[in-house]
This record gives C-alpha cells, sequence and structure tokens, in this order.
C-alpha cells in the first residue's frame, strides 16, 4: 500500500549513490607517482597550479528526525607548481541558510602529499586549520588551510554537505582560473523530484551520461493493540517495515583539459564564462500528492514585482510626488521638455548611495525628503513622477554588467539586480537611469549595457528590450594636432579635441571632481606629452560634446641620428600593443558600446629636410561590418598629414570572431608602431 508523502517525508530512506567516477579511477589516497613528479602541465606550461580532479556527487538521503536531505560529496586533488598556485591551499566552502536552518560541513579530510629524496610524505589536515565566517545574511563560509605546500605538493581534500533546503541542489563549475584536466559531477534524483538544468560555459563535455535504475524508499510505521489505554501494560507498540519502490534517475557530466578562465580585456563578469550547470526546482509529487510548483514564469515575477511594497506600490502611489512634479513642471506643456526637468531634479538633487538594487529601500515621500537613495529608490520615484505628469513610462528589470548577463529563457527573480525607466514620448523609446551625475537622459551608464532588459507592466505591448540597439549606445572622439619642431629638438604641438557620449561623461565625471581627478584622462590620453595652456570648454553643458585646446611637448616619439629624423607620427591614442593576448579566445568580446576615434596630425617638415620614408596608407575592415582602420599619409607642400581612423560598430564580438578581432589589432599595432624618416637635405654645390 503507498502511504501518503506527509508521512514518507519524515520516515523513508534512500539508497546511497555509488560512485559514478570509475573512469577517472580517483580514489582518495592514491595519489601517483606521475602526479608527484610533475613539474609543467603540458598543456598550460604558464600554469601556477593545475586540478588534477575533482568529483561531486549528489544523492537523497532520509535523516532521522530532519526528514528527506540532500547529500552532496567533494573530492578535489590538486598539483602545486609555482609559488604563485599557493592560494590554492585556502579553500573556501559556501554554506546556506535561510534564518532558521542552515546546511552543513561534515567528514572534511585532507592531505598534502610531497616527494623528498624520492619518498612520498603526507601531512595531515588538522582541525585547527578550520574554521568559519559569515559572509552574508543568507551564507556563511567554512574555510580550511592545507598543511606544508610548497613547489610540486598534491593536495587533496573531501568533505560532504548536508542541506535541508531541496531547492538548493549543489550547483557545480568545470572550470576554474587554474586549468582542470578532470572534472565530473554525478547527481542521483528520485523521480518525484523535478529539476531544471541549465548549462552555460564555452568549453565541450567529454561525457554526459544519462540512466534510471530501481530506487526503493523504506520506513517504518507504528501501530498499537491491546489494552484499554496508554498506561494499560497489556498495550503493545508494533513496527512494521515497509517500502515504496521507484525510479531514481541518474546524470552524469565529465570535462576534461578545460583550460584556465584567463581575464582578458571587454567583459562583463567572469562569471558569465565559467563553465557550470546549475538547477532548479520545478516541482516535487509525492504518489496521492498534489504537485508542488516551485518553478515560475516571467508573467508571474511580473506580477510579483507589481505587487510588491517596495517596487509597484513605488509607481502606483503617484499622489506622493505630486506636490514636487507640480511644483517643477508649473505651466510646461511640451513633453519632452517636461521630462529633461523631472530627469535633471533627480539625477541632481537626490544623490545615488552607490548600492545596486532591484527593490526599493524606501518610500518616494523619503526618497525625496531624504534626497538620497540606492538605484531603485531614484528611478521607481522617477518613474512615477513622470507617470503623473502624463508621460508613459514604465519600469525595466535588467541585471548589470558586474552582476552578469540575464538570460531569458531562464526566469528567475535573481537573475535582476537593477531597474531603470523606459519612456515613450514623441515616437521615440527612450532609456533614463537617474543616478549618475552629468548624464544626460538619452545615454544609460555603462554598467546598464548588459543584453536584455524586462519590461515590467501589463499595458506595455514590449515584454524585453535589448538594451545597447535601444540606447544607440556610442563614444566618439576627434583629435586634431599640429606638429612642429621647436628649436630645442622637441616636438611641439597645438592640439584640439572634441569628444562625445561615454567619453564625454568620463571626462565630465573627472572634471567634477577637481583639478587633480580632472588631470588623469588628460595623463592617460597624452602619456609622454608635457601638457600646458589646457583648456576644456562645453563641460557644464552635459549635451554638447567636451572641447578641449591644449599645447604641449614631447620628445620620446623622435629619435635623430646623424642626418636622419626617425619619427612616430601617432602621438596621440596610439595602440602600443595587442589587448588580446589570448590565442584562442572561447568566450565573447564586449566592448558594452560601438567606437569611434579619429586621430589627423599635421607636422610641419623642418627646414632644411626632406621626407625619405613615409607609412603606406592602409584600410583594414572586420567581417560583418565589425569595425574598420584607415591609416592614411600624404605630403602636401612643407607638410605631412597623417590621417588615424578606428572604428568598432559592433558592441559584441562572439568567439568565432575572435581571430578576426585579435588579427585586426595585430596589424594595428604593426602599423602604428611605423616611422616616418626625414634626411637632411644636401647642400647644393
Amino acid at each position: 500500500m503507498i502511504k501518503p508523502y506527509s508521512l514518507i517525508l519524515f520516515i523513508f530512506s534512500l539508497l546511497s549513490l555509488p560512485s559514478l567516477a570509475q573512469d577517472a579511477e580517483i580514489k582518495f589516497g592514491k595519489v601517483s607517482q606521475e602526479e608527484l613528479s610533475m613539474h609543467v602541465y603540458p598543456l598550460d606550461s604558464s600554469a601556477s597550479a593545475v586540478v588534477l580532479s575533482d568529483i561531486g556527487n549528489t544523492r537523497f538521503k532520509y535523516s532521522e528526525g530532519s526528514g528527506i536531505q540532500l547529500e552532496f560529496t567533494r573530492h578535489t586533488r590538486i598539483k602545486i607548481l609555482s609559488t604563485s598556485g599557493y592560494e590554492w591551499a585556502n579553500v573556501r566552502v559556501p554554506l546556506y541558510n535561510d534564518g532558521k536552518d542552515k546546511e552543513r560541513i561534515s567528514s572534511l579530510k585532507g592531505y598534502t602529499y610531497n616527494l623528498v629524496n624520492g619518498n612520498v610524505e603526507k601531512e595531515k589536515l588538522k582541525s585547527s586549520s578550520e574554521f568559519s565566517e559569515k559572509y552574508s545574511d543568507h551564507y556563511d563560509i567554512a574555510k580550511f588551510t592545507m598543511p606544508a605546500v610548497k613547489e610540486g605538493s598534491v593536495l587533496e581534500y573531501e568533505y560532504t554537505i548536508t542541506s535541508d533546503f531541496m531547492y538548493n541542489l549543489q550547483d557545480w563549475e568545470f572550470q576554474k582560473s587554474i586549468p582542470v584536466m578532470w572534472s565530473e559531477y554525478n547527481v542521483s534524483i528520485p523521480e518525484y523530484f523535478n529539476y531544471k538544468q541549465f548549462m552555460r560555459g564555452y568549453h565541450s563535455l567529454a561525457i554526459h551520461d544519462t540512466g534510471k535504475k530501481p530506487g526503493k524508499f523504506t520506513y517504518s510505521t507504528k501501530t498499537r493493540s491491546g489494552g484499554r489505554g496508554l498506561r494499560d501494560a497489556n498495550l503493545h507498540t508494533n513496527f512494521k517495515n515497509e517500502s515504496l519502490d521507484f525510479t531514481e534517475y541518474t546524470e552524469r557530466w565529465v570535462a576534461t583539459d578545460v583550460p584556465a578562465l584567463v581575464e582578458e580585456p571587454h567583459i562583463t563578469t567572469m562569471d558569465d564564462y565559467v563553465m557550470k550547470i546549475t538547477f532548479e526546482l520545478a516541482s516535487i509529487m509525492f504518489p496521492g500528492e498534489t504537485m508542488k510548483v516551485y518553478s515560475t514564469t516571467w508573467e508571474n515575477i511580473d506580477k510579483e514585482l507589481l505587487d510588491a511594497e517596495y517596487f509597484g506600490n513605488i509607481i502606483q502611489k503617484k499622489g506622493v510626488v505630486k506636490k514636487e512634479v507640480d511644483a517643477l513642471a508649473v505651466g510646461e506643456t511640451d513633453p519632452m521638455k517636461k521630462l529633461a526637468i523631472l530627469y535633471t531634479y533627480m539625477r541632481d538633487q537626490v544623490r545615488w548611495n552607490g548600492d545596486k538594487r532591484l527593490f526599493a529601500s524606501q518610500t518616494s515621500q523619503k526618497t525625496l525628503e531624504n534626497k538620497s537613495g540606492n538605484s531603485a529608490d531614484i528611478n521607481l520615484t522617477l518613474i512615477a513622477m513622470l507617470n503623473y505628469a502624463g508621460i508613459e513610462t514604465y519600469p525595466v528589470a535588467l541585471s548589470t554588467r558586474d552582476h552578469g548577463i540575464l538570460i531569458p529563457s531562464y526566469p528567475m527573480i535573481n537573475q535582476f539586480n537593477y531597474v531603470i525607466a523606459m519612456v515613450k514620448i514623441d515616437g521615440q523609446t527612450l532609456l533614463l537611469d537617474a543616478t549618475e551625475q552629468n548624464c544626460p537622459f538619452n545615454l544609460l551608464p555603462i554598467r546598464c549595457l548588459n543584453g536584455n532588459g524586462r519590461v515590467v507592466s501589463n499595458e506595455a505591448s514590449e515584454k524585453w528590450v535589448k538594451l545597447e540597439e535601444l540606447q544607440n549606445a556610442n563614444t566618439n572622439q576627434l583629435v586634431v594636432a599640429y606638429v612642429s619642431l621647436n628649436e630645442a629638438q622637441q616636438l611641439e604641438a597645438k592640439i584640439s579635441s572634441s569628444s562625445t557620449d561615454y567619453l564625454a561623461l568620463k571626462l565630465r565625471q573627472k572634471y567634477s571632481k577637481g583639478e587633480e581627478e580632472r588631470s588623469k584622462p588628460i595623463k592617460e590620453q597624452y602619456q609622454g606629452w608635457n601638457i600646458t595652456n589646457y583648456e576644456a570648454t562645453q563641460w557644464e553643458d552635459i549635451y554638447k560634446p567636451v572641447e578641449e585646446k591644449m599645447q604641449g611637448t614631447m620628445n620620446n616619439e623622435m629619435m635623430e641620428t646623424g642626418d636622419i629624423i626617425y619619427l612616430n607620427p601617432i602621438l596621440i591614442n596610439r595602440v602600443h600593443e595587442n589587448p588580446f593576448k589570448l590565442e584562442d579566445r572561447t568566450y565573447p568580446v564586449d566592448y558594452a558600446h560601438t567606437n569611434k576615434q579619429m586621430y589627423m596630425m599635421n607636422f610641419t617638415i623642418p627646414q632644411g629636410y626632406e621626407v625619405e620614408e613615409l607609412p603606406e596608407s592602409i584600410a583594414l575592415a572586420l567581417p560583418d561590418n565589425g569595425g574598420k582602420f584607415i591609416y592614411q599619409t600624404k605630403q602636401i607642400g612643407h607638410m605631412i598629414q597623417v590621417v588615424n581612423k578606428l572604428e568598432i560598430h559592433k558592441s559584441r564580438f562572439d568567439a568565432q570572431e575572435y581571430p578576426y578581432l585579435r588579427e585586426f589589432y595585430n596589424q594595428i599595432v604593426a602599423k602604428q608602431s611605423e616611422q616616418l624618416v626625414l634626411r637632411k637635405q644636401k647642400l647644393s654645390e
């Protein structure tokens, strides 16, 4: 007879999951001679350490008094190749808690193995090396440090995590910042539990096996017979063992020779590129019980947000902002001007405290009174103000670049950590974020340019917006320099520069922080120059380009040898080295926005000199109109003009496009390294 779930929850036990890692034949304590004598990892000679094996197993078990639990066991072996790999001896294990119950670590054991004069010496992990600390409201960190670590050591440890949280089936990362030779994860799940799984990353699995096998829950029932009351000596308690047969689904993932995940330029957050698998509890259904559904849909998340006190309730209470809107927009009938007035007020008068949040921390009234708040306080209040002013505005939930790429096919509210405003006005769609000082309303902070945003509304026809495309994010800079050789044989230049969009925003942010901070972008861009007579205009009008004018001298790009002068004509914005170091990159290049830079140098040939060699003009283009590089040189009388134009037309390049992008920059570096050669004219006889 099948017992109801309410009884089974407390009294069944689950058969143990046997190890599925037999292909690797890795047993605790059995460290090979090859592992101990390894000095260099052949697939990555620069690696400071390498994970020899990392094997995880998750099973369901029954614990008396606790009921069904998840049991996760991890066995890890790491080879230390150099002193910079010592950090891998410090192990951190996150443990979840919900405020009442918490995950527990147990059965921790570990050894460090060293090869000394041909003999294996091993040092046991001592309990004094173990401790824990609070990490956040819902996570503690268990820590331990492996002993006797030196170059050549093999570290091996194993531990078990017991969890009461069925929704927290352990995720698994196959990739780390050092190479991984063998990474394996095994799960065994009774048919009553349904989990969604999501795999991400840019390295392929070597093995992926699925299967099923018979399983059995064994539980006991208790009945009483005889006697007429609890104190009657004739009362007997009878225990009976019963069982419930079920199907147990197994799954095994193995990745081999996984390269180290190296941080390169132009990424969101490294967590977006790690090869890993994550799980979400979708439903539980035991025989005779109604299915309990845990997974959600985006529509349910919309409703949850709109019903939330510190999200939907903020934008629905328009009366709270009535006083401010009426005072600010009095007599103004033009919707675009109203928009500019209200946005400017929130941006300039309410200071962002630096916290990136999806939910507000206070009411709109408090935000306006305190004149400060987190990002949601500011932007949700702005939405309420615009709607009260008759401007169609909706909240857009998103994930900032440091929080990770949002996956639309994976509906989970914790993918969001931020909210901005979307405005429909005069046939246009605008995205607004009033947290950033000196930012015009038609420009989002770069942290927001991260794929898709979710329009949280019952009325809006569109539900997803592409943030970069809708924003039309870009950076433009034009630099013109007039260069000559002064009497001290130094290069002397008059330079003018015009910068828009994100570069202009960066400059304005520096200007607002005082003279010392203001000089930093100048020093960054004009390295090697002695800048004098610097002047910037239009930096207070954030809807216009920042215009800069300056004079300067330099001599580190010129060399005089006898009658010859060698000069690199790219004196500004030169690409000195290829930013893309990896020969192969398995994850995308994410610029966040497009870029256009143009540099024009007009060089006056010194009296008594003539052009010996002028770099040739070239034009390069990336496939699919991804970008272009134009380098043009010409002589006009006693002047040499060099035009250097670099344009990146796409904000994101896939891994398949990386070789073209890398070679594109190789050629730019090579071209910009070429010299202009001048020779002193011979005196006529």
